[in-house]
C-alpha cells in the first residue's frame, strides 16, 4: 500500500480546531478584543496570520451590534490603518471590511483615503482593489468627491469586470450624498453597459496567470440600475432609455439586467396602460429567450397585467407549462408558484397543465410539490376531490407548517367550492388537528373549519364535535379560547348541546384562569336550549363557578345566573341580540365623549350609533385568500417627483447671475411655494436662495389678468425678523398673460425662519397708453422661511451613533392637521424639516397606527441636524407626533424645533 502524505496547509492539529471553534462561540470580550487589536498592530513585526484573526474577533463583534466609544474608534481606525504596509492581500481584504464598519465613528479620514486611492489604482491581478473601491466610496464625505472624481471614471470603464461592478454600486451609495457627482458619470456608465468585461479568480488574481474567466455581463445589470436611477425623475428620458434597450435587448448577455428591464417595463405599462403596446411585443419576445430567468420573469409581468388578453393568458401557461418538466428545481418551482397564484383568477386556463402538476406531487423538492398539489385543488373538479385528498394526506407528515397552511387554505377553498364533499375534508382536517403541528397551523384548520360551518349547516354537528375533541388536549391557551367561543355560539343550535357542555366544563376543572372565563362565558350561552334537565344541570355548574378564585370567572358565572333568572326573553336579547352596536361609530362616539369632560354630567347616550342586525352583520360571506393575486412588479426604487430636476434647473440659473457672483457659493435653493390661490388674476411662485451671508427671495409673477402692470414690486414686512433689505428689482411693464420675476436681497446673520407678510404694489393701465394709471396694491399668502429652506438632506451611515453625539436636544409636540395617513406625515415632514429619512423609517404601512421616523441633514453651514419623530394616527385627533430634536448649535435648534 502506498502512503498518503498530508502537506502542512492541509493539516489541522486538534488545538487549530479548537481555537476555530472558541472563534465561533459568542463569549468574545469587547475590551479583550479592543486591547488584542492595539498590541498586535502597533507591534513591529505584524503576524499577517495573527492581525486576521484579531481582525476576524473584531469584525464579528461589530456585526453583531457591538459599537465603541468616540475616542476607542478613532484609535481602532488609525491602528489598523498601520497595516496598509504588510504586502498581505488576504490581510489587506480583512481590513478594508472592517474599515467600512468603524468608518461612521470618525471625522478625519484624509490620510486614509490617500492609501486607498493607491490600492484603487495599483496594476491588474491585485484581488484587493474592487474592496479597496468599495471601502474608498464608504468613508469619503461630501467635500472629498471632487477628489476621487476621475478615479471613479477609470474604475466604471475598467476592462476587469470586478472593478466596475464594484464602481457601479459604489455610484449607488453616492446617489444620497451628491447626486450631481454621479450624474457626471453618465458617459462611463453608458460605456459600462455596452462593453465587454471579463473577470478573473482570485487565484488567477495571486498567481498573476493572465488566463481570463469566460465573460460576465453582471456589470450590465448594475449600469441598467444605476441609469434608472440617474434618469428616473425625467419621465420621457426614461422611457426612451427603456425602448432603446428594449429594442436592442439582443446585445444584452447578463440576464440579471434583462430581468431588471422587464420589471421597469411592468411598472411603466401599470402606471400608464396606453404604453402597453408598446411594450407588450418586447415581453412576448423574450418568453422565448435561452435564460429560464428572464422567461420566468416575462411570463410573470404579463400575468401581472390589469388587461390580460387570453391569447397572451394562454401562451403565458403554454411556456410555464414547459418548464413543469424542467430538471432545474428553481425552474420548476418558479413556474409551478405563477400557476398557482394565476388559478386563482383563471382556473380553466390552468386546468390544461393539470396533467403535469400531477406528476409533480411527488417531486423531491417539497415547496414544488406543495405548489402543485395546490394548484390542482384550485383547478381540480368534484369528482377528483376524493382522490387528490387522498394523495395530500399521505405528504403532510413530511413537510413544514408553513406548507402545510398552503395546504390547508387551498383544501378550505376546495371545500367551499364543492359543499358535497365536505365530509372528507372533514376528516383530513381531524387528522390535521390530531398531529403535533404549531400554533399557527392548527389556528389555520381551526379558522378553515369555522368557514366550512358557516357556509355549510349541515356540517354543524360534526365540526363542533371535532372542536369539542379538539380543546380535550389542545396546549394552546388562546386557541382553546377561540375554540370555546365557538362551541358557545353554535352548541345551543346543534342537534345535541349536552355533549358540549360537558366539554366545555372540564375546561373550566381543568385548565387556567383565562380558559376558565371563556369556558363560563360559553356555558352561559346555553341558557338559549329549551331543555329543562339541560338548565338544570347549568345552574348547578355554573353555581360551581362561583367559588372559583379568579374575580373574572366568578363575575362571568354571576352575570350568567342572573340573565338566566331573568327569563328566556332577557337570556335570548343578551346572548342573541337582535341587532349590534357598529364598533366602528361606537369607538368614534366614545372617543368624542371622552373627549370633553363637560359632557360626564350626564350618562354616555348610544342610541345615535348605527345598528346593525344579524343578517347585515353576516351578509359579507367567508372569503378565502391563499396568496395575494399576481401584481405588476414595481420599479426596485421610488421615482422622484420632476420638481426636483426644476428645482436643480432653477438654482443653476441663479448661481449663473452675473448680480449674484459676489455672494459666493449657492449653498443652498427652497422648493417652490404657491403664494396665490388657483384661478385669482396674479400668480405668484416664491423661492428662497440662500448663500453665505445673503437670503435672495425670487417671486415668479404671473399676469392673467387683461389689464397692463407697471413698476411691479414686491412689499415683504421683516420688522419681526433678523433680516436688513439691500436691495430689490422692479419689473417695468407685464402686459396681459405674461410672466416675469422679481428678485428681493437681504443681509443675513443666521438662520431666519418664520412667516413674513408680502404683497405687491404696481401701475394698472386698460392699455398701454392709458393716462388714468392707478396704484394699487395686492395682498397675497405669507411667504413662509421653513427649516427645510436651510437644510439640505444628508445621508448618515450610523444614525444611532451620530444621534448620541449630538449633545443639543428640544423636545416638541404637535398636531399635523394636513397629514391624512402617517405615510402622509412622513413625506410632509421630510419636505417641511428638509432632511432624509435613514434606516428605513421612510417605509410606512397606510393603515398603520404608530411609526418612528428618522431624519437626518445639515445645515448650510454645515452644522448636523437629526431628529427622530413618533408619529401616532387615531381616528378622533388624526396624526400627532412628539418631535426630539438634536444638534451642535443650539441657536439653529429652538429656531427648527420653533417654527418647522
Amino acid at each position: 500500500m502506498g502512503r498518503v502524505r498530508l502537506s502542512a496547509s492541509s493539516n489541522m492539529s486538534v488545538t487549530t480546531y479548537k481555537q476555530g471553534d472558541a472563534m465561533g462561540s459568542d463569549t468574545l470580550d469587547k475590551m479583550t478584543v479592543y486591547q488584542n487589536c492595539i498590541a498586535s498592530f502597533n507591534s513591529r513585526k505584524v503576524s499577517a496570520r495573527e492581525a486576521r484573526s484579531n481582525l476576524s474577533k473584531l469584525l464579528k463583534l461589530l456585526y453583531h451590534g457591538e459599537t465603541f466609544p468616540q475616542e476607542e474608534a478613532t484609535e481602532l481606525f488609525y491602528t489598523i490603518s498601520k497595516l496598509f504596509q504588510k504586502p498581505s492581500p488576504g490581510l489587506r481584504q480583512s481590513t478594508y471590511l472592517v474599515l467600512r464598519e468603524l468608518r461612521p465613528s470618525v471625522d478625519s479620514t484624509l490620510m486614509l483615503v490617500a492609501a486607498i486611492m493607491k490600492d484603487v489604482q495599483g496594476g491588474p491581478g491585485q484581488v484587493y482593489r474592487p474592496d479597496a473601491l468599495r471601502t474608498l466610496v464608504n468613508i469619503v464625505d461630501e467635500s472629498q468627491l471632487e477628489s476621487i472624481d476621475r478615479l471613479m471614471r477609470m474604475a466604471i470603464v475598467d476592462k476587469d469586470g470586478s472593478i466596475s461592478s464594484a464602481a457601479l454600486v459604489s455610484a449607488y451609495h453616492l446617489l444620497p450624498i451628491s447626486k450631481e457627482s454621479v450624474r457626471r458619470w453618465t458617459t462611463e456608465i453608458q460605456e459600462a453597459l455596452h462593453a465587454n468585461k471579463v473577470y478573473m479568480s482570485a487565484a488567477q488574481a495571486h498567481t498573476g496567470i493572465d488566463t481570463r474567466n469566460p465573460q460576465s455581463a453582471i456589470v450590465q445589470y448594475h449600469a441598467l440600475g444605476l441609469l434608472y436611477r440617474l434618469r428616473s425623475h425625467d419621465r420621457m428620458a426614461l422611457l426612451k432609455m427603456i425602448q432603446d434597450m428594449a429594442s436592442a435587448s439582443m446585445s444584452m448577455r447578463s440576464p440579471q439586467a434583462l430581468v431588471l428591464l422587464i420589471r421597469f417595463i411592468a411598472g411603466i405599462v401599470d402606471d400608464d396602460p396606453k404604453l402597453r403596446p408598446t411594450f407588450v411585443q418586447f415581453l412576448e419576445s423574450w418568453l422565448k429567450h435561452r435564460s429560464d430567468m428572464v422567461n420566468i420573469e416575462a411570463a410573470k409581468a404579463i400575468l401581472g397585467m390589469s388587461t390580460l388578453l387570453p391569447a397572451e393568458a394562454t401562451a403565458v401557461v403554454d411556456v410555464l407549462r414547459v418548464f413543469l418538466g424542467s430538471p432545474r428545481a428553481p425552474s420548476r418551482f418558479a413556474a409551478v408558484r405563477l400557476l398557482n397564484r394565476f388559478a386563482m383568477q383563471r382556473p380553466d386556463l390552468v386546468a390544461s397543465c393539470n396533467s403535469e402538476l400531477e406528476n409533480l406531487i411527488t417531486d423531491r423538492n417539497e415547496s414544488v410539490a406543495i405548489y402543485a398539489i395546490t394548484a390542482l385543488l384550485k383547478t381540480g373538479t368534484e369528482s377528483s376531490v376524493e382522490r387528490l385528498i387522498e394523495q395530500v394526506g399521505g405528504l403532510m407528515n413530511d413537510i413544514a407548517d408553513d406548507l402545510r397552511a398552503i395546504v390547508v387554505d387551498a383544501i378550505r377553498s376546495l371545500a367551499l367550492k364543492f359543499p358535497a364533499k365536505h365530509r372528507i375534508v372533514l376528516t383530513f382536517f381531524a387528522e390535521q388537528l390530531e398531529h403535533l403541528a404549531s400554533l399557527s397551523l392548527k389556528t389555520t384548520v381551526v379558522d378553515a373549519l369555522t368557514d366550512i360551518m358557516a357556509a355549510n349547516p349541515e356540517s354543524r354537528d360534526e365540526v363542533l364535535s371535532q372542536l369539542a375533541d379538539f380543546i380535550e388536549d389542545c396546549e394552546f391557551p388562546d386557541l382553546m379560547v377561540r375554540v370555546l367561543h365557538v362551541l358557545g355560539q353554535e352548541g345551543p343550535l346543534a342537534a345535541n348541546p349536552t355533549q358540549y357542555v360537558r366539554a366545555i366544563y372540564n375546561r373550566v376543572v381543568l385548565e387556567n384562569s383565562l380558559v376558565r372565563a371563556a369556558a363560563v362565558s360559553a356555558l352561559g350561552k346555553f341558557v338559549l336550549v329549551e331543555d329543562h334537565d339541560l338548565q338544570q344541570s347549568l345552574k348547578v355548574l355554573l353555581r360551581r363557578c362561583l367559588n372559583d378564585e379568579t374575580d373574572e370567572v366568578r363575575d362571568r358565572a354571576a352575570l350568567a345566573l342572573g340573565v338566566f333568572d331573568d327569563g328566556p326573553e332577557v337570556a335570548q336579547a343578551f346572548f342573541k341580540p337582535p341587532v349590534r352596536l357598529e364598533l366602528v361609530s361606537l369607538e368614534d362616539a366614545l372617543l368624542d365623549y371622552m373627549s370633553d369632560p363637560s359632557q360626564f354630567s350626564h350618562a354616555f347616550d348610544a342610541s345615535s350609533i348605527r345598528r346593525l342586525t344579524e343578517r347585515e352583520r353576516k351578509s359579507q360571506k367567508t372569503t378565502v385568500v391563499e396568496e395575494k393575486p399576481l401584481a405588476a412588479p414595481k420599479p426596485s426604487t421610488p421615482v422622484p417627483q420632476p420638481e426636483d430636476s426644476l428645482r436643480t434647473v432653477q438654482a443653476r440659473l441663479v448661481e449663473e447671475m452675473p448680480e449674484f457672483s459676489s455672494y459666493g457659493n449657492l449653498l443652498h435653493t427652497s422648493a417652490p411655494q404657491s403664494l396665490t390661490e388657483d384661478g385669482v388674476e396674479y400668480q405668484v411662485v416664491s423661492r428662497t436662495h440662500v448663500y453665505g451671508d445673503r437670503l435672495v427671495v425670487q417671486l415668479e409673477v404671473q399676469n392673467t389678468f387683461e389689464m397692463y402692470l407697471e413698476n411691479v414690486e414686491a412689499v415683504l414686512d421683516f420688522e419681526e425678523l433678523e433680516l436688513a433689505c439691500e436691495a430689490a428689482t422692479v419689473i417695468e411693464k407685464l402686459p396681459p398673460h405674461s410672466q416675469d420675476t422679481l428678485y428681493v436681497i437681504f443681509e443675513r446673520a443666521s438662520v431666519v425662519l418664520g412667516a413674513v407678510p408680502l404683497r405687491l404694489r404696481f401701475i394698472v393701465k386698460e392699455d398701454e397708453s392709458d393716462p388714468d394709471a392707478q396704484e394699487e396694491e395686492y395682498e397675497i399668502n405669507d411667504l413662509e422661511l421653513l427649516p427645510g429652506d436651510y437644510i439640505t438632506p444628508s445621508y448618515i451611515g450610523s444614525f444611532d451613533h451620530q444621534w448620541d453625539e449630538l449633545p443639543e436636544e428640544e423636545t416638541v409636540t404637535q398636531q399635523l392637521p394636513a397629514a391624512r395617513t402617517l405615510p402622509d406625515a412622513v413625506s410632509l415632514l421630510s419636505t417641511r424639516l428638509g432632511l432624509m429619512a435613514v434606516d428605513g423609517s421612510d417605509a410606512v404601512e397606510p393603515d398603520a397606527g404608530t411609526h418612528t421616523l428618522k431624519l437626518f441633514g445639515r445645515s448650510v453651514d454645515g452644522v448636523p441636524v437629526a431628529a427622530m419623530v413618533r408619529l401616532l394616527r387615531t381616528a378622533r385627533s388624526g396624526v400627532a407626533g412628539k418631535f426630539i430634536f438634536r444638534s451642535n448649535d443650539a441657536d439653529l435648534l429652538a429656531a427648527v424645533a420653533e417654527n418647522f
